[in-house]
């Protein structure tokens, strides 16, 4: 009997863990860059949100200037989501921005990712600042900070491939 509640036990705590296990090695996380591993993990098990700026703790959340004109990176960005698979809620020509959801693979679970598109001073450029948060929970095991990695590459993708 003893053993039996041993075993219980242990297919309760390695079942969540493996799950968890599983998300971060899907979400491909930076674990080595600043702030380093334990700041990340405690990141990544506590917020569910993650959003480009200026001076980021961790590096990946460097906004990204792009070399086209609001107007012209738009579609851009549209056709970036489209071919990541996500579904555009809104994309809003006025404001200069565009709300898709993401359905996670693992969990299934909604996340919302947030564009801001705004010139930069000075020259034709566009900046592309970008917020990802997910509709439930207190963690999202990096996969926020994963759709940003993820949308900036397939942008830069799009960019290259109509040069």
């Amino acid at each position: 009997m003893f053993t039996k509640i041993i075993l219980i036990i242990l297919i309760a705590l390695i079942i969540p863990l493996a799950l968890a296990m599983g998300a971060f090695m899907q979400n491909r996380l930076p674990w080595t860059d600043t702030p380093g591993f334990g700041k990340r993990l405690r990141t990544y098990l506590t917020t569910n949100i993650a959003e480009t700026s200026f001076d980021p703790v961790r590096p990946e959340l460097l906004i990204h200037d792009y070399p086209l004109q609001q107007d012209n990176i738009l579609p851009v960005v549209e056709q970036a989501m489209l071919s990541l698979g996500w579904d555009i809620l809104v994309s809003n020509k006025t404001k200069q921005s565009i709300h898709a959801v993401v359905t996670t693979p693992l969990w299934r679970f909604k996340d919302d990712v947030i564009v801001t598109l705004q010139p930069v001073a000075g020259n034709d450029g566009t900046r592309v600042g970008v917020r990802a948060s997910a509709r439930s929970g207190r963690g999202d095991f990096g996969t926020n900070t994963r759709h940003i990695l993820d949308l900036y590459s397939a942008i830069e993708n799009e960019i290259k491939q109509h040069r």
